[in-house]
């Protein structure tokens, strides 16, 4: 379910302004809209004073795309496109105020501001890391916004759009993040052990919760501990590693593990059409409809909207997902049959049969 907090001035329009105390949560359309009607940030500060400095918390990581990264209009994005670009992500979106109007020395376009809801950040440098990965991974977003301070004008366009997700920004983040984890670690010297063994537990528990396979693969991890961490000291990391997954499994929205990791989740029981059109329904019933009076609708976050383009790339993404999947399940494949020898007997009786 989309939840975050929006802190909103009593001004708008006004870049001098710091105080921020009206606080809005935020669970639907109309709750959204009265929040951003005045100038607003998604950062408590101390005495809703905005500054670095007294920087409180915050649950959600808002960012800005003026599609300033390209003159070329077929490159620019709207918050649609971005929905199908990170699927199951959930986060709302408004419209600036020069949206579709010239701005600067650049042309009209689509401009607005996406939030992401997040677990409840407590430091200040760790929510501005966040807002830089995003935007380091997503170009198409103001790299000058990426402070925690910033804010953002008010707007009273009633145009706004949610989109439904079983999964934040640093899920998807992290899943990208994870496939490539064992290859990235090298040996971990002295004064780095206990954080990069801190980080890689709480990677570990996220994705294969708190288990002894778990546990033995944490252990296996810290043999890249020069010189070697001992025993006492690793399994004080994991005790507290495991707290942590306690902590997060107990939040709204969590996923565990046995899900997090289900294999072949796009692959149709039967290759046919029923097949394929049962996976199209169920990975993107809530974006994409079908009636014979209006063919295919793409719902865009505000309505329902007849797009038979829109439609195709509903459909075209659920074919690149499928892709994507396919061939990470052969390489895990190859990569067993490897290390069971199969491939050992396949080349042996290839050989025979020649």
């Amino acid at each position: 379910m989309l939840k975050f907090t929006i802190y909103g001035a009593d001004v708008v329009g006004q870049s001098g302004n710091c105080l921020y105390p009206n606080k809005f949560e935020i669970t639907d359309k109309d709750s959204f809209l009265k929040a951003i009607q005045m100038d607003h940030v998604t950062a408590k500060y101390k005495e809703n004073y905005r500054s670095k400095d007294n920087f409180e918390l915050s649950d959600c990581i808002p960012l800005d795309c003026d599609n300033d990264h390209s003159e070329n209009s077929e490159e620019w994005l709207t918050p649609f496109d971005i929905a199908l670009s990170i699927p199951g992500v959930v986060f709302a979106a408004s419209y600036s105020r020069h949206h579709n109007l010239p701005k600067g020395d650049k042309s009209a376009r689509p401009r607005f501001h996406v939030f992401f809801p997040i677990p409840t950040i407590t430091d200040e440098e760790e929510y501005a890391t966040m807002k830089r990965k995003i935007a380091d991974v997503f170009p198409y977003y103001d790299a000058n916004a990426l402070d925690s301070a910033r804010f953002l004008y008010g707007n009273d366009s009633d145009e706004v759009e949610f989109y439904e997700g079983d999964k934040t920004i640093l899920d998807y983040l992290e899943e990208d993040d994870f496939a490539d984890f064992d290859a990235s670690l090298e040996q971990v010297p002295e004064g780095q052990r206990n954080s990069t063994m801190s980080h890689i537990a709480g990677k570990i528990i996220k994705r294969y919760g708190n288990t002894e396979e778990a546990y033995q693969l944490f252990l296996k991890k810290s043999e890249l501990c020069n010189p070697p961490l001992p025993e006492k000291e690793l399994n004080m990391i994991w005790r507290s590693a495991s707290k942590f997954g306690n902590k997060v499994s107990n939040q709204e929205g969590y996923i565990p593990p046995e899900q997090y990791n289900s294999d072949c989740r796009l692959k149709p029981k039967d290759f046919s059409d029923v097949g394929q059109a049962t996976v199209l329904a169920m990975e993107y019933k809530d974006i994409l409809r079908y009636s014979p009076s209006t063919d295919y609708m793409v719902y865009n976050g505000s309505f329902w909207e007849e797009s038979k383009p829109k439609s195709q790339g509903v459909s075209q993404d659920l074919t690149e997902r499928q892709l994507a999947e396919a061939e990470t399940e052969m390489k895990k494949a190859m990569d067993e049959l490897a290390k069971n020898g199969g491939m050992e007997i396949w080349y042996y009786v290839k050989i025979s049969d020649n």
